[in-house]
């Protein structure tokens, strides 16, 4: 991982955690940015090539959203909500295991804007509006098929 990491890729972490003292220790040539506002993070997102999302247990990631909706693709775990989002190759990558990130980092130029120019149409998929409405929807079917098995009884 070093040998690459030294080459060519500047890690840019934004936020904190619990993690962050290890992951000073382990990419001290890295940019340690603090916790940005919503405003702020869109100028992190749009100022990276590539917005690693290492979570493996989140079930929804609106950072995923927020990345694609800046134009930025994003690299996550497979096997999480992430894997419902990103389409492989097409809006960023899904991987078993991240030390695969580094193979897929080298992609031409013309593949790389064709996934940020789908990034954005995919993230304009999603909305509270849109959300609201699923619901709304989905309560009204709930709420006919019950009214329908009460007046068969």
């Amino acid at each position: 991982m070093q040998k690459i990491y030294s080459k060519k890729i500047q890690f840019v972490f934004v936020g904190s955690g619990s993690y962050l003292n290890r992951i000073k220790k382990t990419f001290k040539t890295s940019v340690f940015i603090p916790r940005q506002t919503q405003e702020d993070l869109s100028y992190w997102y749009s100022s990276a090539d590539f917005f690693v999302f290492p979570s493996k247990t989140d079930t929804f990631g609106n950072v995923v959203l927020e990345s694609l909706a800046c134009g930025t693709p994003v690299i996550a775990h497979k096997n999480t909500s992430a894997g419902e989002i990103i389409e492989d190759g097409k809006t960023g990558f899904l991987v078993d295991d991240f030390e695969q990130v580094w193979g897929k980092l080298n992609i031409n130029k013309k593949e790389y804007n064709k996934m940020v120019k789908k990034g954005i149409q995919e993230s304009k998929k999603y909305s509270w509006e849109k959300i609201y409405l699923q619901h709304i929807f989905l309560y009204q079917q709930i709420l006919s098929n019950f009214s329908k098995n009460i007046s068969r009884t």
